[in-house]
């Protein structure tokens, strides 16, 4: 509270500096407005020729004179002088930048997938880089040769098929903004709530563009309306439907939706010019359960004696989810083997 009283005074006293200063005509500056110096202008100070002006922003328009006879007019946004250590203060600075990096690291984080955590998509995957990479990253081509951009993918398939770990390692791979919600998750308790949140998503999508958005469960979001009672879901379809419909001229933007039950969908988001395009999930064949098995087993020490293809001969009907459960699952049973008691 001291420093706070002493603080006070200090700037007490250099105002009182200041404005005997002025009465005496020693304080000068080169900046004028409105034709007057600063020096001239009636109960509003002045400005050291020490302390920099970053701008001067007039919210009117054109030169007049002030005809309030309040004083200024204009809106002055004054910067700190310059210290004169300013290796100290560059000093400074990195220290601080340094000391934020270093508690950033200390912060634990989750390794991001990449497509080489995808097993057994990889047509799937080549036929969504043929979708998504050029639209986002090189929309000239398509405006050189008159085509429109997609503006919704409908990725197909049972769960556990790697719809998410797709649309979420596609986006790393382009490097491109990334948001991705669940269906369920955008209903609100209040009237209008999930419509607004859904405009939100939109919203920050074209500003963060290029961008992927991805829907999780899209069934539950957006139903057949012919189907439903509730006037909740048939609003945000309607909401949904008119951003999608807004997003056709938006470049840099494409909405990927996953679902497993794709007849329960508004037959309106199927039609040309919103989600157009369906991208299928199946079930993995042999070569794709065994390379499903490579990647989940790649840092587990396995034994010479695995064999991670008669795994995948007798894993028929297994997704990736099913075999990624069967990898851990595996590991616990041989780490209950090396630590046979987990008391507390």
């Amino acid at each position: 509270m001291n420093d706070f009283f002493k603080g006070f005074e200090q700037l007490l006293e250099l105002a009182k500096t200041l404005e005997e200063k002025a009465e005496k005509g020693e304080l000068k500056t080169d900046i004028r407005v409105n034709s007057r110096s600063f020096s001239n202008i009636p109960r509003q100070g002045n400005i050291p020729n020490d302390i920099g002006v970053s701008r001067i922003r007039t919210p009117g328009s054109g030169d007049d004179d002030d005809t309030h006879g309040s004083g200024i007019s204009e809106e002055v946004i004054i910067t700190p002088p310059p210290s004169e250590d300013a290796g100290g203060t560059e000093t400074s600075t990195a220290a601080s930048s340094q000391s934020a990096a270093s508690e950033a690291k200390k912060q634990p984080t989750s390794p991001r997938p990449s497509l080489g955590d995808v097993g057994g998509l990889a047509p799937v995957i080549q036929e969504l880089r043929e979708v998504v990479a050029i639209p986002l990253k090189r929309s000239d081509l398509l405006v050189q040769l008159g085509l429109e951009p997609p503006t919704g993918v409908l990725l197909v398939g049972p769960p556990g098929t790697g719809k998410t770990l797709t649309a979420r390692s596609l986006a790393e791979a382009l490097q491109v903004s990334y948001i991705a919600i669940v269906g369920p998750e955008v209903m609100g308790k209040y009237y209008g709530e999930a419509e607004g949140r859904l405009r939100k998503v939109f919203e920050k999508a074209t500003k963060s563009a290029p961008c992927l958005i991805f829907i999780d469960e899209i069934d539950s979001l957006a139903p057949d309306r012919s189907k439903v009672e509730g006037e909740v879901e048939k609003r945000l379809v309607a909401q949904l439907l008119s951003l999608m419909d807004g997003f056709a001229k938006t470049k840099g933007v494409i909405v990927l939706a996953a679902t497993n039950r794709p007849e329960h969908l508004d037959p309106a988001l199927r039609r040309p010019g919103r989600f157009d395009r369906e991208v299928h999930f199946r079930v993995p064949d042999r070569a794709g359960r065994l390379e499903i098995l490579q990647i989940q087993t790649r840092e587990m020490p396995l034994d010479e004696s695995v064999s991670l293809g008669a795994i995948s001969d007798l894993a028929v009907g297994m997704v990736g989810a099913d075999l990624k459960a069967l990898c851990q699952k595996a590991a616990y049973s041989a780490l209950r083997r090396q630590v046979p008691s987990l008391e507390a």
